[in-house]
Parts: C-alpha cells; structure tokens; sequence
C-alpha cells in the first residue's frame, strides 16, 4: 500500500517539475517557435510534391498487383526509379 501511495504523491508532483521551468519563465520549452515551423515548413513545400504523387499514384493504380507479376515488378520499377533519381542507395 505503501508503495502505491508514493506512486500516487509522485504522479501529483511530477507534472509540476517537468513545467515549472515554463511557467516560471512565462516560455513553452515544448512548443517550437513560429519561426522554425515557417523554415521547416517551407523546407518540405519544396521537397514534396503532390503532383508528383499524384502521377505515381496513377501509375501505381493502373495495375493489379499481387507480389511477382508484372503490375506489381512495373510498380516497384517505378518507385525504385523515383528513389533512384532522389539519391537514395541501396
């Protein structure tokens, strides 16, 4: 009993020591600053594209595939061909 008592006091406690240092300082240590969102946010805008996966989509869709046949080889040719061309090695 003893041990789910002190379980208890800690669970009450805990949350007050991991935010004390926001609260006291009036700062969120675990929200990233607007700033970095717009960079981070700008930085996949230009790495993503939803044209692009769009058209693999399309490609991808055209066929059936079961794992062997000629759909799904095409399929796989056609994303390993979109790696390729990122820079990703085997």
């Amino acid at each position: 009993m003893g041990a789910m008592l002190h379980l208890v006091c800690w669970m009450r406690v805990l949350p007050f020591l991991l935010f004390a240092p926001a609260l006291l300082t009036g700062q969120s240590p675990l929200r990233p600053t607007t700033t970095s969102l717009n960079r981070t946010r700008a930085q996949l805008r230009e790495e993503i594209s939803g044209a692009r996966a769009l058209a693999t989509t399309a490609f991808v869709a055209q066929y059936w595939r079961i794992p062997g046949n000629a759909g799904f080889n095409a399929s796989l040719a056609r994303v390993a061909a979109i790696l390729d061309s990122a820079g990703y090695e085997e």
